[in-house]
């Protein structure tokens, strides 16, 4: 599936520049000031705490159109919907890469999943000809998704710590072994993933996927970690850094090229304090691309976000498109989680996607 790509890059607290991969670009203004940056912390808090505090849509695309405003002054808002018309034109969906410079790393850890163009009256993450990612520019450059030749080998990981709140995997399991061909994937389950037998596993299996289900949090003090089990009874949860838990696949040689946390708090992150939170650890260990939970979420609406995810990657489409469709599957639904569905709850922003490879297509060719 062919894309334009327009790449959004903050360069400092004044700068935004947009560059297309034809060479056209434009300059603008970041308007980020402190008011929009406590509206923004107070919007974060009802979410981290309560999530069904927000019951109105009209409450997210405020939120969204605050976060738009800051981005997107009169320059770039315009240079972005002419792009965005032209690709709508050719027929061809715009991949919309979010990347921001070392000197304002820290405010990659906003929730730019919610943004809404308050012109156009849309969600950047659920638009249907758009892909809204997180673009990370590491020296070692672009590698395809895909592997040169199938199955494409994928590993799930369910870590169901009995002194951690319940996840319910099985749901999520099933879905995935149904959406999959079985001639083009080859799966494996671990499903007691203490730090020997998910090591181990990883070596055996070398999987191009890893779906990792489970516990995570996050911390400024102490960054991201995941909970695996402490022991084959898997009554209680051993934490582990996003340090160590990157540093499996490299000491395994076995490093993905999609990692799909399915957990809390996978996607968040604090780049002043060395890239801490786990999914851009995994890309700064080579993983191209990191799907991840910027906030806490249910296990239901989580469940039905992967199983469209897998849904529509079997099917060739690309990892970024999939992603959206996902989001906007979320918003279709009523959970028992959720008091409110569609927009009027803020779980369609939740999912964040880390991208360092510009061929987004994971599916092998049938042999």
């Amino acid at each position: 599936m062919e894309s334009y790509v327009l790449r959004l890059t903050v360069r400092n607290d004044n700068r935004v520049e947009a560059m297309r991969q034809d060479g056209a670009n434009e300059r603008g203004e970041l308007r980020l000031n402190e008011l929009y940056l406590r509206l923004i912390g107070i919007f974060e808090s009802w979410i981290r705490a309560n999530p069904t505090k927000i019951s109105d849509q009209r409450e997210l695309e405020a939120f969204g159109s605050l976060l738009y405003t800051a981005l997107f002054d009169e320059k770039i808002g315009y240079f972005f919907e002419r792009t965005s018309d032209e690709a709508r034109r050719a027929q061809l969906y715009l991949r919309l890469e979010l990347s921001f410079e070392e000197k304002v790393a820290d405010l990659a850890r906003l929730p730019w999943e919610f943004l809404y163009s308050p012109s156009r009256r849309f969600f950047l993450a659920t638009r249907k000809d758009l892909a809204l990612s997180r673009y990370m520019a590491l020296p070692s450059g672009l590698k395809p998704l895909a592997p040169t030749q199938g199955p494409l080998r994928m590993l799930i990981a369910a870590s169901q710590p009995g002194n951690l709140g319940y996840v319910d995997t099985e749901p999520t399991i099933n879905g995935i072994l149904d959406h999959l061909d079985k001639q083009l994937f080859q799966v494996d389950i671990l499903s007691v993933p203490t730090r020997e037998n998910f090591s181990n596993a990883l070596r055996a299996t070398k999987p191009h996927i890893l779906h990792f289900i489970g516990h995570g949090r996050f911390t400024y003090k102490q960054g991201g970690e995941i909970a695996l089990l402490a022991s084959d009874d898997g009554e209680n949860a051993e934490w582990v850094s996003d340090k160590d838990f990157a540093e499996y696949f490299e000491r395994g040689h076995a490093i993905p090229h999609l990692v799909f946390l399915h957990l809390c708090e996978g996607g968040s992150v604090d780049f002043k304090d060395d890239f801490a939170g786990v999914a851009p650890k995994l890309i700064l260990t080579g993983v191209q691309a990191v799907i991840a939970m910027q906030y806490p979420i249910a296990n239901d609406p989580a469940t039905v976000f992967s199983m469209t995810f897998y849904r529509e990657i079997a099917g060739g489409r690309p990892v970024d498109t999939a992603l959206q469709t996902s989001r906007y599957e979320m918003t279709r639904r009523s959970f028992s989680s959720q008091k409110e569905k569609g927009y009027n709850n803020p779980i369609f922003g939740i999912p964040v996607l880390y991208m360092r490879s510009r061929a987004a297509v994971i599916q092998p060719t049938a042999e």
